[in-house]
């Protein structure tokens, strides 16, 4: 790994938060998979510490929870009669926290769709946000306990619950006020899952009837911190003028650029 250079291996992890699976980021790099997976896995760790101490304090008005779905090794129906399957083979859930007005990842998790997973992820989401945010899920029956379980009376929730007809086709949705004062009229879920469609696009680990799911935990939790931190720092957003949700937030001076994340990664 010493052996590249910083634009090189800079390249290596645009070509990884790009879709490119590892195996085709080798052969364009001419560099073996195994290189790519030690980069992967260094940059992983130091944006997932870089992360926890850099998103802290961020002035949240409104948020916005969902989760997303991917297979983990094999997909649960296969797990049984898969071969020498890891322990979290399987589905795995990816929970993300949006704030809508900078567009900033604040807090994510990964794990299953249930109670244990969800309150550390709410638990985090409340160690970096300041003030009284008003937040909206979709109508996962848990979200209400494990919100009131984190922020107490500090907070105004909404649930946003979609309706569907017998063919699985949207048709409205309802909207409930559950804690606190909500402005309803802020009572959406559009744009975390218009950021889950970007990570489906850009994270090749996400892309469904494919190959290129994870295979590892350890692996998919480091592709995941990278890519939260190369989306709030250095990916430039549209609806923000080119600028980044982490400049938006008032937790960078400016955009990044992939070769000043790896000095301040240190990788």
């Amino acid at each position: 790994m010493n052996r590249l250079s910083t634009a090189r291996r800079a390249l290596i992890l645009e070509h990884l938060v790009e879709g490119c699976s590892v195996r085709a980021t080798a052969r364009l790099e001419r560099v073996s998979p195994v290189t790519v997976l030690k980069l992967l896995a260094d940059a992983g760790e130091a944006a997932a510490d870089f992360h926890h101490e850099a998103v802290r304090g961020v002035p949240s008005a409104y948020i916005e929870c969902d989760e997303l779905w991917a297979p983990l090794y094999a997909k649960a129906k296969n797990v049984d009669a898969a071969k020498a399957a890891p322990p979290h083979a399987g589905s795995v859930w990816t929970w993300t926290a949006l704030d809508t007005v900078s567009k900033l990842i604040v807090s994510w998790q990964c794990g299953g769709r249930d109670m244990v997973t969800g309150q550390a992820f709410m638990d985090d989401l409340r160690l970096r946000v300041k003030g009284r945010p008003q937040i909206t899920t979709d109508g996962w029956q848990k979200y209400p306990e494990i919100i009131e379980e984190a922020f107490g009376a500090e907070v105004d929730y909404a649930m946003l619950l979609k309706q569907y007809d017998s063919r699985e086709r949207y048709v409205g949705a309802q909207r409930f006020a559950v804690a606190g004062n909500p402005d309803m009229a802020r009572c959406s879920t559009s744009l975390v899952e218009r950021h889950n469609l970007t990570m489906r696009t850009q994270l090749r680990r996400y892309t469904r009837e494919a190959s290129g799911h994870s295979k590892k935990w350890e692996k998919h939790l480091q592709a995941l911190a990278f890519w939260f931190t190369y989306y709030n720092w250095v990916r430039p957003h549209q609806t923000l003028r080119g600028s980044t949700p982490a400049h938006a937030a008032g937790l960078a001076p400016r955009r990044y650029k992939m070769g000043e994340l790896m000095r301040v990664l240190k990788l």
